[in-house]
């Protein structure tokens, strides 16, 4: 170690002799690693990582964006689904009136599929997206009859079955007061 020192002192002499300041430098620099060298300090040329070490760095990114993305809210998912109900219920009960009038009535059972569909009867018809037509569950809308006998676009659903609760309730898109709580944003004891 000490003759490390005693290389460099030497060389720093040497330097000072020259004449430019930035020789100077670059001078040093070169005696400094010169002088490490000597001495067996093969860290001086390490200057990166190596593939083992990037791999690891990977590897314990992937670990901390995988545990970020778990616990992220998904509630942005259950808002999109509001709205998707919401705009549809807007939308397709002006659309199947529309239907009805230029075309021909539906009936109880009839699926709303028929309103994304291009009509041969009437060339005029322009249907609407076939994701307006679907639940959030996958499911085409259909006609049904509340208990009054009035026409109703329904959907059974996330079990796509009569009856339920929660997810799994049945409901009238066209009647805000049939909408499940989650839907309406009534809290299960709100009228």
């Amino acid at each position: 170690m000490f003759s490390s020192s005693y290389n460099f002192a030497q060389k720093f002499r040497e330097l000072m002799k020259s004449q430019s300041l930035a020789g100077r430098r670059a001078r040093l620099l070169a005696a400094r690693r010169s002088a490490e060298l000597d001495a067996g300090d093969v860290s001086a040329l390490r200057r990166g990582l190596t593939l083992v070490e990037l791999a690891i760095v990977i590897l314990v990114l992937g670990v901390i964006m995988t545990i970020v993305i778990a616990n992220l809210d998904l509630g942005i998912i259950d808002d999109a689904k509001k709205l998707q109900v919401k705009n549809a219920a807007k939308t397709l009960e002006f659309t199947m009136r529309r239907y009805e009038m230029d075309s021909a009535a539906l009936g109880e059972g009839d699926r709303l599929g028929i309103l994304a569909r291009k009509n041969p009867n009437n060339p005029g018809w322009r249907p609407v997206d076939e994701s307006l037509v679907m639940d959030p569950w996958g499911e085409e809308y259909f006609i049904c009859l509340d208990d009054l006998s009035q026409k109703q676009i329904c959907t059974y659903g996330a079990d796509r079955e009569p009856g339920g609760a929660g997810d799994a309730q049945d409901f009238f898109l066209t009647d805000k007061s049939s909408w499940p709580s989650w839907l309406s944003g009534k809290g299960p004891d709100q009228p």
